[in-house]
């Protein structure tokens, strides 16, 4: 509809220029009519009539009232010619402007036109990435749910070594994306979950699995396993009853589970945090700090929330040869110690870095120097 209505202005346009272009053409013709009627007159002469041979004296005198009457009449039609003539003109020149003004406007319309046509082509597109997108995110949420109903979520486990007798203690729950036979790493699909709301049923997800291989493993089984559980979800009321459930839907040691939150979340949410805390300690269930020590660090957190575990972030251990560094380092282990809470380094890969955590006591290590991440059925077999 709109554009038929662009398409119908571009005639009537076309139609009151071509109109403008003829009756300009028109007064044109007039006024080169009129300057030929005037050149015609100036030539005629009465003297001319006086000086004819074929007219005598007599002739003129006879005839004087006439030939003065005839005199008049030319000069009144002169002077009507002259008076049709700045008329014309002014017409005409009204008529040029008009036709200046009609190009203007029409050169304005086409530039309009241009930018509009311009503009429905970037909406278009743009219209065309938002559809785009929708489709891709309704995919993804499809191929998320049939991947959960499918179970092609797969637990990993990077264990957690005693910094001492260098044995298995605990392990973080992992998780990696079957998909087509090709695995899929957190990275890749973890912020689109968040992003579409779904990151809460892949961590609900994964507590359930936990807790149903904590029963399968029995009460002879010690190692602690710890997973973590989205910033998003974790404070909302609601959430904290699935959880519940979960647990204890399962018959297992609850002492041996843990939940991971991230070191922000105890600074942005403290009052809900605590209540957390207390209905979670009230389950036997441990909770642990994760990220400790880089962004958001308040040590105050500590004495006013009980925390079980503190792991302490791979960050802190990057820059060892640094004496302040390892100073810092050092008193927190302290701290943690004073405290009672175990203390735990995440990503550590050298063997620098795992003698300084024994001089200091560090209770446990977790990281590449001892073990990557492994599927949770081989994780079982080694701690068996």
């Amino acid at each position: 509809m709109k554009k038929n209505k662009i398409k119908n202005t571009s005639i009537i346009l076309f139609f009151i220029f071509f109109i403008i272009f003829i009756l300009s053409i028109y007064l044109k013709i007039v006024i080169n009519e009129k300057n030929k009627i005037e050149k015609l007159l100036n030539q005629i002469k009465i003297s001319e009539i006086k000086n004819n041979n074929s007219l005598n004296e007599n002739f003129y005198e006879d005839n004087k009232l006439l030939i003065q009457d005839l005199n008049n009449k030319f000069n009144n039609i002169i002077n009507q010619l002259n008076n049709l003539e700045e008329i014309l003109k002014q017409e005409f020149n009204k008529i040029i402007y008009l036709r200046l003004l009609l190009i203007i406007f029409i050169i304005i319309f086409n530039i309009f036109l241009i930018y509009n046509t311009y503009q429905n082509k970037k909406l278009k597109k743009y219209k065309l990435n938002i559809y785009k997108k929708i489709k891709e995110t309704n995919e993804f949420k499809k191929e998320f749910e049939n991947g959960l109903k499918n179970k092609e979520f797969k637990l990993y486990v990077q264990p957690r070594y005693d910094t001492q007798t260098e044995k298995i203690i605990a392990g973080e729950i992992l998780v990696r994306w079957n998909k087509n036979n090709k695995i899929i790493y957190p990275n890749e699909f973890i912020k689109k979950l968040e992003q579409n709301n779904l990151i809460g049923k892949l961590d609900l997800y994964l507590l359930n699995e936990t807790c149903k291989k904590l029963e399968e493993w029995g009460n002879k089984n010690k190692i602690k396993i710890s997973i973590n559980q989205s910033q998003k979800n974790i404070l909302n009321k609601d959430y904290i009853n699935e959880i519940k459930k979960i647990i204890n839907k399962y018959n297992f040691n609850k002492e041996l589970l843990e939940i991971e939150l991230t070191e922000d979340i105890f600074i942005e949410n403290k009052e809900k945090v605590k209540l957390l805390e207390k209905e979670l300690h009230a389950l036997n269930i441990k909770i642990a700090i994760d990220d400790f020590g880089t962004g958001y660090s308040s040590y105050n957190l500590l004495d006013e929330i009980e925390i079980d575990v503190l792991k302490l972030d791979k960050k802190l251990f990057d820059n060892l040869e640094n004496k302040k560094t390892k100073i810092i380092i050092s008193a927190i282990i302290q701290m943690t110690k004073e405290l009672k809470i175990k203390s735990v380094a995440e990503g550590i890969e050298n063997k620098s870095q795992v003698e300084f955590l024994k001089k200091i006591g560090c209770n446990e290590i977790q990281g590449y120097y001892y073990s990557r991440p492994k599927e949770i059925d081989v994780f079982e077999k080694e701690i068996r």
